[in-house]
């Protein structure tokens, strides 16, 4: 299932990662992190055979829930790394998943979790038993459920909201938020949102570069075009006159800064060769403030896909071999 799984990375991710760096291009120090756990890395346990990790959440309890989109469920374990359960399978069915995105738990009950192909939303009880499930209205990239008990679904309507508020009949409440001609014409799956905790929204918009920052009633309160670290080109393909462009991947909160991943995007046109070269080298960690400005810089020590926090603020990364790590930030700067 390794090998298929890296198949299935190099087919569809859009192709994240690093040929090689303009030269002169700044070096940045390596995120320093202490590593507490790790799932994933086992090659007998089935539990622990991803097929696409795109992302995770945690419960109360801090039992992480690790979101296998390739395997079309998701898979529980509890704060130790024990294997709980697996919720969905792949279908079409009641409590099934065609495509999974992204999950979260809502009132501290029940688990939400979002179909970017099915467009839908199923929703369970904390056992994993299905309860229901409601329909969206657009190709969803990220859902998260507010600690007011808000449910919040990430995607572009046609006039290009961005951040939509669903009850759990759903019913949209409430659309808001910014996308400007070109992103709405092609690209609608790109957007990545997190909350602080005074309940402000952060949202990355992966092919322009930009973070917008929202109130909770979906004012704009600011927006910049980040300063990411680096160009590159393809190098063994010059011929074809590639030129790569630095994304964003994932966006998180740890309630006082924005921790944004980002990492080369490759061209449509790269071939699985020039796609395995790339995914050999690393990516980035981009630190902001709750006012948007950029703090620090650092190289990550994984070929990271996604991010987030647990209940102890640690650094939750799943990595492009299907390895989820628990993480403890050493680094002063990042405090």
């Amino acid at each position: 299932m390794r090998n298929k799984g890296k198949k299935f990375i190099i087919g569809i991710i859009l192709i994240f990662f690093f040929f090689n760096l303009v030269p002169g291009e700044k070096k940045f120090q390596t995120l320093n992190l202490k590593e507490e756990l790790t799932i994933g890395d086992s090659q007998t346990d089935s539990n622990q055979m991803f097929y696409y990790l795109t992302g995770s959440f945690i419960d109360a309890d801090n039992n992480f829930y690790l979101v296998d989109k390739g395997n079309s469920r998701i898979q529980v374990f509890d704060r130790n790394g024990k294997f709980i359960r697996t919720i969905g399978k792949n279908g079409q069915g009641p409590g099934e998943f065609e495509s999974i995105v992204a999950g979260a738990i809502f009132d501290r009950r029940l688990i939400l979790a979002a179909d970017d192909s099915l467009l839908r939303v199923n929703v369970y009880d904390l056992k994993g038993d299905y309860s229901s499930s409601f329909k969206i209205k657009g190709k969803v990239s990220d859902l998260i459920c507010s600690p007011d008990n808000k449910i919040y679904l990430a995607y572009p309507d046609a006039e290009g909201r961005i951040i939509h508020q669903y009850d759990l009949e759903g019913n949209l409440i409430n659309s808001f938020g910014s996308l400007k001609g070109k992103e709405l014409l092609y690209f609608n799956d790109v957007v990545k949102m997190s909350q602080d905790e005074g309940g402000n929204f952060y949202v990355a918009i992966r092919y322009t570069n930009r973070i917008q920052k929202y109130d909770q009633r979906g004012k704009l309160l600011k927006e910049i075009e980040a300063d990411l670290p680096f160009t590159f080109e393809l190098t063994p393909a010059k011929d074809k006159n590639y030129e790569a462009k630095a994304v964003f991947l994932d966006l998180a909160c740890d309630g006082k800064d924005v921790y944004t991943l980002t990492a080369p995007q490759l061209p449509a046109g790269a071939t699985p060769e020039e796609t395995q070269q790339a995914l050999k080298t690393g990516n980035y960690m981009i630190v902001f403030d709750q006012d948007l400005k950029q703090k620090e810089t650092y190289e990550l020590p994984y070929l990271a896909l996604a991010v987030s926090f647990d209940n102890f603020k640690r650094i939750l990364v799943c990595d492009v071999d299907f390895v989820f790590h628990v993480c403890q930030p050493v680094l002063q700067e990042i405090q």
